[in-house]
């Protein structure tokens, strides 16, 4: 870890090489959505509850989708260990985890 006042005020902690000292300010986290955390909490019912039990499933499901990113394919034609390298913005491309509506005409 890179805070270097590991025992001293955990409240405005110092780092040595990351955000050049402190002199880069990151600011804190927006709140979740309301959805987002029902569904995380463990009083969140029967959704809340399902997600949790299947939260492996879908995080598998996004394994396997396409990957929108420049593949560096000549990488691995040298010699040595396997490199999977991108370049450019990478994004997963997969459709809407919601079952499809038929609408059939009677």
């Amino acid at each position: 870890e890179e805070r270097i006042d590991k025992a001293h005020n955990t409240k405005n902690p110092r780092f040595s090489m990351c955000c050049l000292e402190g002199k880069i300010k990151v600011p804190p986290l927006k709140s979740s959505p309301t959805f987002l955390r029902n569904m995380l909490d463990s009083n969140g019912g029967a959704r809340a509850r399902n997600l949790r039990d299947q939260i492996r499933v879908y995080n598998s499901m996004h394994n396997f989708t396409y990957v929108g990113a420049k593949v560096d394919r000549l990488i691995n034609k040298m010699p040595g260990p396997y490199v999977f390298k991108i370049s450019s913005q990478n994004c997963h491309r997969i459709g809407t985890m919601s079952p499809l509506v038929c609408h059939r005409k009677t």
